[in-house]
C-alpha cells in the first residue's frame, strides 16, 4: 500500500459541503491516502478556496461534465490498487478506511458503507432513518451543517450515533445481487482490477446526473465479481447538496438517468425477477425498486425517480 489509498472527491460548488468533507476526511482517517478533487465547473470563489487547500490535488473540468466524467478523470489520475470514490457533501467516522479495507478482497469490486435508509431505523425511534434525517433536512435549513447533523445524532458524536445505528439495526455484512440490487457511490471503497475488468468507472451512456453508479454495480455483479455493504461503517451522506445548490431539478435529472439505465438493462427485468424469487421468493422483489420502475416504464413509458 506505497503512497497510500486514492481518495477522489467530485465537486461541484456546494463548498461548505466540500470543506466539510474534506475536515471529516483529515480528522478521521489514519492510514495514508491522498485526495484529488475533481471540479466540474464551479465558480471562481469556489475554485479559489479549493486551490488554498494545500493538502489535495485538484484537478478542474472548466465545466460541468457530469458526475461519470469525474469520476472518470479521478480514476485515470489515480494509481492505487484501492481507491475511494465519493461525493463532496460525505463524513465519515472514525476509522472508516480501515474497516472498509478489511471487507475488500481480490474478488471484490465495491465495499460501501451504511447511510440513513428508509428500511434502516432511526436509533433513538421507531421511525426510519432516511424520514427522520430529511425532516430535519427540510424544516432546518437555516442551520449550519454541523447543527443539522447535532439534531440527527442528538448532539452525541458521529461514532457515538454509529454505534446506535449498528446496535439499533443489527445488520450483517452482505453481498448484494447485483444486477437489480445496487449501492450508492456516495462513498465506497474500489477495486482498481475489478473496476478495469469491468468496463470501466462509468459507461459513456451517462452525461447528466445519475445512473452511472448503478450501471456500474450492474456491470461489475454480471462480471462475476462482489459487491459488499459492510455492518461495521456509518458514514452520512447531506445528499443532492450540488444539485441543490446548482438549483438543478433532481427529479427530472434522475428521471432521464433512469429511462438511460431502462434502455440499456430494461429487457433483463424478467431474469431479475425468477432470479430474486428463486433466492428470496416473491416477498423480495421489493426490496429491489429497479424491477417495479422498470415495469412502470414497460406499461406506461413513464421513469418516475424514487
Amino acid at each position: 500500500m506505497s503512497g497510500g489509498i486514492d481518495v477522489i472527491i467530485k465537486s461541484w460548488n456546494a463548498i461548505d459541503y466540500t470543506l466539510a468533507t474534506l475536515q471529516s476526511i483529515r480528522e478521521k482517517t489514519k492510514l495514508p491516502h491522498k485526495i484529488t478533487v475533481v471540479d466540474n465547473g464551479s465558480s471562481s470563489e469556489t475554485l479559489g478556496i479549493l486551490e488554498h487547500q494545500k493538502d489535495i490535488i485538484l484537478i478542474k473540468h472548466g465545466k460541468n461534465l457530469g458526475p461519470g466524467e469525474a469520476a472518470k478523470t479521478g480514476f485515470n489520475a489515480t494509481s492505487s490498487k484501492y481507491l475511494v470514490l465519493m461525493d463532496n457533501d460525505v463524513v465519515v467516522t472514525e476509522g472508516w478506511l480501515d474497516k472498509l479495507l478489511s471487507d475488500i478482497d481480490n474478488d471484490t469490486g465495491v465495499v460501501a458503507p451504511l447511510r440513513y435508509g428508509s428500511r434502516l431505523k432511526y436509533p433513538y425511534s421507531n421511525r426510519s432513518s432516511r424520514i427522520v434525517w430529511e425532516n430535519i433536512k427540510d424544516k432546518n435549513p437555516q442551520l449550519s451543517l454541523s447543527d443539522q447533523l447535532s439534531l440527527f445524532t442528538r448532539n452525541n458524536s458521529i461514532e457515538h450515533f454509529e454505534k446506535d445505528f449498528i446496535h439499533t439495526n443489527n445488520p450483517e455484512t452482505e453481498r448484494i445481487i447485483a444486477p437489480p440490487g445496487f449501492v450508492s457511490t456516495s462513498l465506497v471503497l474500489l477495486n482498481r482490477n475489478v473496476i478495469n475488468n469491468s468496463g470501466g468507472i462509468s459507461s459513456d451512456e451517462f452525461t447528466g446526473y445519475g445512473g452511472e453508479d448503478v450501471d456500474m454495480c450492474w456491470r461489475i455483479g454480471e462480471s462475476g465479481y462482489n459487491i459488499i455493504r459492510s455492518a461495521k461503517v456509518y458514514v452520512h451522506h447531506f445528499e443532492h447538496s450540488s444539485m441543490e445548490g446548482n438549483k438543478i431539478s433532481i427529479r427530472k435529472s434522475l428521471t432521464e438517468s433512469n429511462m438511460v439505465l431502462f434502455k440499456k438493462w430494461g429487457h433483463k427485468t424478467n431474469e431479475w425477477v425468477k432470479k430474486i424469487e428463486a433466492i428470496g421468493g416473491k416477498n423480495k422483489i421489493d426490496n429491489y425498486p429497479f424491477i417495479k420502475l422498470f415495469s412502470d416504464i414497460k406499461n406506461d413509458r413513464t421513469a418516475e425517480y424514487f
